[in-house]
């Protein structure tokens, strides 16, 4: 995803999904992790959208599976609802440039 939008100078920050909450032993209260990994992604949305992004690319299954996490972090420090979250779920044979291109366009960015 942040391929095609640096070819095209398109400013965006990305994250790397594996980074967020990434802690041993999980904190008191969080066996999952689910809590320090929202506020990690928020504290780095944070950071981006204080030096003027409002695009971000974050690659990771629980952006699938956990939807509802990614829209609170990163809707703290947005504006308004957060837009252009879209699930890479299956290509159905397709190359990763082809969905890629189609999220894109989806997301109108």
């Amino acid at each position: 995803m942040s391929a095609p939008l640096c070819r095209r100078g398109t400013a965006h920050c990305h994250v790397e999904g594996d980074f967020p909450g990434r802690i041993h032993p999980a904190p008191d209260g969080d066996p999952d992790r689910a809590a320090i990994t929202e506020q990690d992604l928020a504290s780095v949305w944070a950071d981006y959208t204080a030096l003027g992004q409002h695009r971000l690319v974050y690659a990771d299954t629980v952006s699938i599976l956990d939807r509802p996490l990614i829209v609170r972090a990163i809707g703290r420090h947005r504006p308004g609802r957060p837009t252009g979250l879209h699930d890479e779920r299956g290509t159905d044979g397709r190359p990763v440039t082809w969905m890629a291109e189609r999220v894109l366009e989806a997301a109108r960015w």
